[in-house]
């Protein structure tokens, strides 16, 4: 007993149109998920600025310029909000929001003239606790 070869014993309706357009890339799906780590790292050390914690002694605290730097030069964080990149790595619409929220409190905020004003910054300290939640949600 033979079988037909499953590729011509199924037939395809001709009403059916093709889908000529980009096929999904494993390797852009890892991108996004590189993409979405190096924005928690950048806001993870944008979260250092200004504490006031004695065990980071050791460790060598970012300066703010460098912390923005990172975040919206090298991880370009606007474009990871605004083309909603996470959403290509499972993220909800809530953490769109709340990286949306994060965004404009970034871009209202004023650069410092020192970065040790920051830790009685109260605007900066609500920008702490948004990026906190952001990193939680990332």
């Amino acid at each position: 007993m033979t079988t037909a070869c499953l590729s011509t014993a199924i037939k395809m309706p001709s009403s059916i149109a093709y889908y000529d357009g980009p096929r999904p890339s494993f390797d852009l799906t890892g991108d996004f998920y590189l993409w979405k780590r190096q924005v928690r790292q950048a806001l993870r050390e944008l979260s250092l600025i200004g504490c006031k914690d004695s065990s980071l002694a050791s460790y060598q605290v970012p300066s703010f310029v460098q912390s923005m730097h990172k975040l919206y030069g090298e991880c370009q964080f606007s474009i990871f909000v605004s083309s909603r990149a996470w959403q290509q790595v499972g993220l909800d619409g809530r953490a769109g929001q709340e990286l949306q929220l994060l965004q404009r409190q970034l871009n209202a905020f004023d650069e410092p003239e020192t970065d040790d004003l920051l830790a009685t910054n109260t605007q900066w300290q609500l920008i702490l606790a948004q990026a906190l939640l952001v990193m939680m949600l990332l």
